[in-house]
């Protein structure tokens, strides 16, 4: 096999990335919601933290899915 991954493995690594990023989230909510606490900064609404945490996903797997778009080519 040459030096370049095989799509299977690029596949697997991607699937393993997606997962831990999906465990980070779920570790993230739990974090956002034991602070709310209605600190100074103020509460900030379910929607926004929910918006806010997809668009920083979204952008974790748009770049992965950039890298994959560059090794295949």
């Amino acid at each position: 096999m040459s030096e370049e991954k095989a799509t299977q493995e690029i596949v697997y690594e991607t699937n393993r990335d997606v997962k831990w990023l999906c465990r980070t989230l779920d570790k993230v909510k739990a974090l956002v919601g034991d602070h709310e606490d209605g600190s100074a900064r103020g509460k900030v609404g379910e929607e926004q933290q929910m918006h806010r945490i997809s668009a920083t996903i979204g952008g974790l797997v748009d770049g992965m899915v950039a890298v994959l778009v560059q090794i295949l080519e």
